[in-house]
């Protein structure tokens, strides 16, 4: 889902949140992928890619943890945070 709406965090509401919310370890594993290229090289004051992956790049599976971490890497790519 994040790859149809890459650059554009407004879409993570309708299209991945349920997914993010999903207790499936790949669903929301590949939705943490998503996240990150939806909000990918975009400044914004409320950090929705921090916000929405935080928490789970510091607890749960390894694969839940890996893809946040690459989604978090991808979201901060090109980004000049001052």
């Amino acid at each position: 889902m994040g790859i149809l709406s890459p650059w554009n965090p407004d879409t993570i509401n309708d299209l991945l949140m349920p997914y993010i919310d999903n207790d499936g370890k790949y669903i929301k594993a590949g939705a943490s992928l998503g996240v990150g290229l939806c909000c990918a090289g975009i400044n914004d004051e409320n950090d929705l890619a921090f916000g929405l992956l935080s928490e789970s790049a510091t607890s749960g599976e390894n694969i839940v943890k890996q893809c946040s971490i690459l989604g978090l890497g991808m979201a901060y790519a090109g980004r000049s945070k001052t």
